[in-house]
């Protein structure tokens, strides 16, 4: 299916939204702190996010790998109501990855699909794409965490 057939089935932006800039997300009960926080995926790795309007930045530690280290990479991001999209920039490989997903009606999980693309040698173009998903809990609603953000 297109882009243009999905997005003719979506609901319709608000009249605010074709401004300048967009609403902050706000789809969130009152004890909830919209997107910013600390998040941890099933498998453990941790997402810190700091939310400004619809714009959202922060860091990202991956879950352990077989060699016991945690990649780390810097994130940016947007946020529509509960709709949410966050890209990270791994800092010691050259890789990118991207998540877009919806945040839970509680506001305590989100639910992601994820693509990720890496450098790979020209023979191995190949194997430079993959994708999956993850389950990111909110871990607390704020945006310091002593060896994740400084």
């Amino acid at each position: 299916m297109s882009h243009a057939a999905i997005l003719s089935r979506s609901l319709p932006a608000s009249r605010e939204d074709h401004g300048e800039r967009r609403p902050a997300c706000t789809s969130l009960s009152a004890q909830e702190t919209g997107f910013a926080g600390v998040w941890q995926t099933e498998l453990g790795a941790t997402l810190a996010l700091s939310q400004y309007g619809n714009e959202l930045s922060g860091t990202y530690l991956a879950a352990a790998g077989e060699s016991g280290t945690r990649a780390s990479g810097d994130v940016t991001g947007a946020c529509h109501g509960n709709l949410i999209s966050f890209t990270v920039n791994w800092r010691d490989f050259q890789a990118v990855t991207s998540w877009t997903g919806r945040l839970s009606a509680d506001g305590s999980m989100l639910q992601t699909l994820w693509l990720m693309v890496t450098e790979t040698p020209s023979e191995q173009e190949r194997e430079d794409i993959h994708t999956g998903a993850d389950r990111f809990t909110r871990l607390a609603n704020i945006v310091h965490m002593p060896g994740l953000n400084g």
